[in-house]
């Protein structure tokens, strides 16, 4: 896999892999691509968030749209367009919590909790993975 053969921690080593090819090796299985994907990308989709939603609410829903996105990912026809459609569903996932925040402000919360749009326990476990891989392999790559 891809993710084996990259260095944290050495920007130019990361940044000559193409986004197409970590989108096709996120694709395939490959966490640790999926997370140079994100180290990528979410400085953007922050900024994207934080133009819709209030700032305290950004973190988490950074969290989101990258969970909705890793759970979606076999769904990208086109690995170069990985950016945009990240950015489109950052700006859905802004939508979508101005609308839960409605439903519950006026008693729809029921409503809201019923149609399950939070993201899935394997995603967030994926999630969790990652993170304690990049974590782990940074620590390897600065004690080299």
């Amino acid at each position: 896999m891809l993710g084996h053969a990259l260095v944290l921690g050495q920007a130019p080593a990361i940044r000559a892999v193409d986004d197409s090819d970590l989108v096709r090796a996120a694709q395939g299985g490959d966490r640790a691509a999926f997370g140079l994907l994100y180290e990528r990308y979410g400085a953007m989709v922050h900024g994207v968030l934080l133009a819709r939603v209030r700032w305290e609410e950004v973190d988490d829903l950074l969290q989101d749209v990258f969970l909705s996105a890793l759970e979606r990912l076999s769904s990208l026809r086109d690995a170069g367009a990985f950016g945009g459609w990240l950015a489109a569903i950052a700006r859905n996932r802004a939508t979508d919590h101005h609308r839960r925040k409605v439903a519950t402000d006026s008693g729809g919360a029921e409503e809201v909790e019923a149609r399950g749009n939070g993201p899935s326990a394997e995603a967030l476990a994926a999630l969790e993975a990652d993170r304690k891989s990049t974590r782990l392999n940074s620590s390897h790559t600065i004690q080299s």
